[in-house]
């Protein structure tokens, strides 16, 4: 118990976990220990706070799988995915980029370099889908 107490501090989960674990022991009738019994003191009190929930990793699947797609999309149009080495003209993540302002080129070429290496789509307008993209963004 005396982990889970010192870790409810900065855990919201531990912090419903240790309240279970005490709920428990109580409705068995069981003793608490010392550390038990002061944290459940406190609690009642109010001096004991249940920690802020950390904000989590967003699901990022649909974004990253548009983001393969519309690169995949842009190079089939003749454009290159990155420029990795010194090429004239404009990729796709830049592009993509500039669509998506919330991700940076760099999310968007790590994004292209991890991605499944099966996706093959044809040929489109890409002007005109990252234009529609672009609208569904804002």
């Amino acid at each position: 118990m005396e982990t889970l107490i010192e870790r409810s501090v900065s855990d919201a989960e531990i912090f419903d976990i240790l309240i279970r674990s005490i709920s428990k022991k109580l409705e068995e009738q069981k003793l608490l220990c010392a550390l038990s019994r002061d944290w459940l003191v406190k609690f009642l009190r109010g001096e004991v706070e249940r920690p802020k929930e950390i904000a989590g990793r967003k699901d990022t699947f649909g974004r990253d799988s548009f983001i393969v797609y519309a690169i995949q999309r842009l190079k089939n149009q003749g454009m290159p995915a990155n420029l990795g080495k010194p090429v004239a003209g404009t990729s796709a993540s830049e592009v993509l980029a500039q669509v998506i302002p919330s991700v940076s080129e760099r999310t968007i070429n790590n994004i292209w370099n991890d991605r499944p290496k099966g996706y093959v789509f044809g040929k489109i307008h890409w002007e005109q889908d990252l234009y529609l993209f672009s609208k569904t963004l804002s």
